[in-house]
């Protein structure tokens, strides 16, 4: 495996303000995100530079917390604007912090299935006795 290489995922979300695409670098050996991009506008438009700043101060708590994932999406759920825009699956998004949520979310839910499919479900933990 190339030594600096990350495996990655990239997830698109329309929001009221325009698309987003949220990539979401992972550890090869952790599995766990180390990294989000976030792009999104024109190069150095307000609105990419907004996401920019999210991307930033997510990718700080990714490197300082093995539960970083959970704690960014409690802190972008629910951030809403006046405006919607309407996904492909139907799902409305009300500002561009929910579509970077929705995106992780996404992410996330992924991840529990691929952890659920490869989880042995004929597994039995062995048995500890303890003699004294």
């Amino acid at each position: 495996m190339l030594a600096n290489w990350f495996p990655n995922v990239t997830i698109r979300k329309k929001t009221p303000v325009g698309v987003l695409f949220v990539s979401i670098m992972e550890d090869p050996e952790t599995k766990l995100p180390v990294q989000l991009i976030i792009n999104s506008g024109k190069a150095g438009s307000e609105f990419a530079a907004f996401t920019d700043s999210i991307a930033r101060l997510a990718n700080v708590i990714l490197s300082s917390n093995e539960n970083g994932l959970d704690i960014i999406l409690s802190e972008l759920s629910n951030i809403t604007t006046d405006r919607t825009a309407r996904n492909s699956n139907g799902i409305l998004v009300r500002s561009a912090a929910e579509g970077i949520y929705m995106a992780l979310l996404d992410y996330k839910n992924e991840k529990s299935k691929e952890f659920e499919d490869s989880y042995d479900h004929n597994y039995r933990p062995a048995t500890i006795r303890y003699t004294f």
